[in-house]
């Protein structure tokens, strides 16, 4: 299932608009990402503020108080995404460093693995 099916499936009265607005501001988040230095992408504060950003995405879109390990679905979709990986990576790595290695344990050991595959190809 893409990331449009499952919030549509989670929201059922989601509106066009709301689509169209997340996913500008995550097109721009990634954008951002992209952009950005390898000292910006090293910093906490980066770290935090590219997360935030996330968050206040998803919660947009009618996620409610962001619980990462509550829409992990939704962020694998995204993750699942080709073009979105690798900030995806970054998102996930971020969320757990802030939370002291904790959360979206499932999606964090498979990206791991994808990981390891790629090295080893």
């Amino acid at each position: 299932m893409n990331f449009r099916e499952l919030v549509i499936k989670d929201h059922p009265n989601i509106t066009t608009e709301q689509l169209q607005t997340f996913e500008a501001e995550f097109i721009a988040l990634n954008n951002e990402w992209t952009m950005a230095d390898i000292e910006s992408i090293n910093s906490q504060e980066y770290q935090h503020k590219l997360c935030e950003k996330f968050d206040q995405s998803m919660v947009k879109l009618g996620y409610g108080d962001f619980d990462p390990d509550a829409i992990a679905h939704v962020i694998e979709a995204l993750y699942s995404t080709s073009e979105y990986e690798s900030l995806m990576e970054y998102i996930i790595i971020s969320y757990r460093n802030g939370s002291g290695g904790e959360g979206l344990d499932e999606l964090y050991m498979l990206m791991l693995s994808k990981l390891q595959n790629d090295f080893d190809e």
